[in-house]
């Protein structure tokens, strides 16, 4: 039986330990990531053909370098930076908890504390709240960050499997009650 981790290190052990199917790793959303290596391309393209028309004179070179530049490192930071927070994170269902990491930071919610209508209220407000599920009230709120544009989980699956462990800790508490 796998603990529940508490650090960055023991997140990645158990995410390891886990079988795949309880296991869940955030992947880039490619077609965002390919539009917008499109649109830098065509707009340096654009730039490129602005310049082949304009007189060349030093003022707009130097504008039309600096602006390329800047939209060039802009969109490699965002990809970057999104990258590295899908890398770096995950979400694994344990037999005691869900538990998820972003970036460095490992939250755990334990399943007596997750029912079906809190996993709905939670569902519901994803939307609203970015593709984050938020679970409690709003001062005291665990957030599960589960699509972006820029990255998602399988979310199907991941639902799928929390509620499969919800309707499993019913079904093990209602047998208790009956005997």
């Amino acid at each position: 039986m796998i603990q529940i981790p508490t650090t960055e290190l023991e997140f990645v052990d158990a995410f390891e330990k886990t079988p795949r199917d309880e296991r869940f790793a955030y992947k880039l959303n490619k077609p965002i990531v390919s539009s917008m290596f499109l649109f830098t391309l065509t707009f340096l393209g654009a730039m490129g053909m602005f310049w082949s028309e304009v007189q060349p004179s030093t003022p707009i070179i130097i504008a039309m370098v600096v602006t390329g530049a800047i939209c060039v490192i802009g969109v490699f930071t965002i990809l970057f930076l999104w990258r590295t927070f899908a890398r770096r994170s995950g979400v694994i269902l344990l037999d005691d908890a869900l538990v998820w990491m972003d970036k460095t930071e490992v939250h755990h919610l334990r399943w007596n504390e997750l029912t079906a209508e809190k996993f709905g209220t939670a569902l519901e407000g994803a939307a609203s709240n970015h593709g984050t599920l938020r679970f409690g009230s709003t001062e005291d709120s665990k957030a599960l960050t589960i699509y972006t544009p820029y990255m998602r989980i399988n979310h199907s699956a991941l639902t799928l499997g929390i509620l499969l462990r919800i309707k499993e800790l019913d079904s093990d508490t209602g047998d208790t009650k009956e005997s």
